[in-house]
């Protein structure tokens, strides 16, 4: 059985679908594709969609047009799903939590553990810490709680150690390493 949903998307796919992927967008909005094996022996399809629908239409009654779901497919006990968020609020209200974006400053002010090395593209094996964070504070900063690929607005200038860079704005953790991952971009 294929279901095949359909519905208005604005983020271009990344090439790296078959895993779970944020994007990013210049004004903050957020595209999130999920993609996961399926259970149908648990609950079938409709029962699923008729969750997320439920989901969405309780959210979006008080604050409209701020989640949107975007093509979904299921095939073979596994769904590949994108749904787009207004903000980084309502991405944050949907996903348990799982997305900052801000400065370096913002993320010292509101207690973000900055406790980090990150990767200097482009340097090798050269990394940044927490003291040279202090003196970064105007950078732009993302942090995502979970293993998603992610990708950023503007150009990636710093990234996590256990992450992988696979193009100027696209990073992906590798398996089993870390949990929060840190990008600073242009």
């Amino acid at each position: 059985m294929v279901l095949v949903l359909n519905g208005c998307g604005k983020a271009e796919e990344p090439a790296t679908l078959s895993r779970n992927s944020i994007v990013i967008h210049e004004d903050h909005t957020v595209d999130t594709y999920i993609s996961e094996d399926f259970d149908t022996s648990v609950y079938s399809d409709i029962e699923l969609m008729d969750f997320l629908n439920k989901e969405v239409s309780e959210y979006t009654a008080v604050n409209p047009g701020s989640v949107t779901v975007g093509d979904t497919r299921l095939e073979n006990n596994h769904i590949s799903l994108n749904i787009s968020y207004s903000s980084i609020q309502a991405c944050n209200d949907n996903m348990d939590g799982i997305l900052f974006i801000g400065t370096v400053g913002d993320a010292f002010d509101n207690n973000v553990d900055m406790n980090v090395s990150l990767y200097v593209v482009g340097a090798g094996i050269k990394t940044v810490g927490k003291l040279d964070l202090v003196n970064m504070r105007d950078e732009k900063l993302i942090v995502v709680n979970g293993k998603y690929t992610i990708r950023a607005p503007g150009k990636i200038k710093y990234y996590s150690q256990w992450m992988e860079l696979l193009d100027d704005y696209t990073v992906q953790p590798l398996e089993d390493k870390g949990s929060s991952y840190y990008i600073i971009y242009e």
